[in-house]
């Protein structure tokens, strides 16, 4: 090294770094900053493009199986879902099968855009994906097959040992989450109907004093209650001769709610007429000059017998709702 071109003592060194030297260091710093920089951009733009690609070649083979897994009401997923997925999946499906519910529809999923990337690694990709239901999930009994619907999914998609699969699907808006899709009309009669077998069969019971006539009753107090009835008339030695003479209800007080098994309740008001006779001389005792009194009858749905059945009833002072028609 040639010492020479150092200074040679604190008079020929004037304490000051030559200022182009550095001037070239922070130049070269930038560029390297710079270029940092741009790696970066061109890594998250590849990586962006390499999600964009995943999410649209997995989203209709996703979307296929998940559109099977809801008819056949099984978890019978293809490779692209992880265990876990598989795992919160399963009880769904099972619901479905409890409460009797169906899908027939056909799902499509749109392409997606860089727009609808939530978030990117190399072994992770949120994204949101559109989809198209011709039809959605409903109960045969309750209601015709509904309308589709456009919903947006987020989906979380994983790489595991190299393969990538969908882990986790969040629903993120449904357009159908306003609507509310009308019962059929039948199912509103067949509770009305059961209303009247169970007056029918009351009456017949209370004739006989035999409460094995009941047909729709899954009430043990009711029927406790019936037969105190006809307790009272042993100690009497009376029978009661009479009739079923009307049925009269609120429409309005129907409501449906579909649980396992499906419930309802109905407000109504039965009239009879009649008499009390001597078991001993058939004659006339007493005359039956009880009054019409209203219920609000609780009912459930038997799926195996398709049939309602009355299983707590309470009695009211009157109607609480409107709509009062006659069977």
């Amino acid at each position: 090294m040639d010492f020479s071109l150092l200074p040679s003592d604190e008079e020929d060194w004037d304490g000051e770094y030559d200022e182009g030297y550095y001037s070239e260091d922070e130049s070269y710093s930038d560029e390297v900053f710079e270029d940092e920089e741009q790696n970066e951009d061109d890594e998250q733009a590849y990586l962006n493009e390499m999600a964009i690609g995943l999410v649209n070649d997995m989203s209709p083979v996703f979307f296929t199986d998940l559109q099977n897994s809801l008819k056949g009401r099984t978890d019978n997923f293809s490779g692209i879902v992880t265990d876990k997925f598989r795992s919160d999946f399963r009880p769904i499906v099972e619901r479905m099968g409890e409460n009797h519910v169906v899908f027939e529809g056909e799902i499509q999923s749109y392409p997606i855009s860089s727009s609808n990337i939530i978030e990117v690694t190399e072994s992770r990709v949120v994204a949101i994906v559109g989809t198209d239901y011709s039809s959605l999930s409903y109960v045969p009994y309750l209601r015709g097959e509904p309308e589709g619907s456009e919903m947006e999914w987020q989906l979380t998609i994983l790489k595991e040992d190299g393969y990538w699969k969908v882990d986790e699907r969040k629903l993120i808006s449904d357009s159908s989450s306003d609507r509310i899709d009308p019962v059929r009309p039948e199912v509103k009669q067949d509770i009305v109907d059961t209303i009247y077998t169970n007056a029918r069969d009351w009456e017949k019971a209370y004739r006989n004093k035999d409460s094995s006539y009941f047909t729709r009753i899954r009430s043990s107090d009711y029927i406790e209650r019936q037969e105190s009835y006809y307790r009272a008339l042993d100690q009497n030695d009376w029978y009661w001769q009479g009739e079923y003479v009307g049925l009269e209800f609120s429409s309005d007080s129907i409501s449906i709610e579909e649980s396992n098994p499906i419930k309802a309740t109905i407000e109504a008001r039965i009239q009879y007429e009649g008499e009390y006779l001597d078991e001993d001389t058939m004659e006339f005792a007493e005359e039956d000059d009880s009054k019409p009194s209203t219920f609000r009858y609780n009912l459930e749905f038997d799926y195996d017998a398709q049939t309602w059945y009355i299983v707590d009833t309470t009695l009211l002072k009157q109607f609480s709702e409107g709509g009062i028609q006659s069977y």
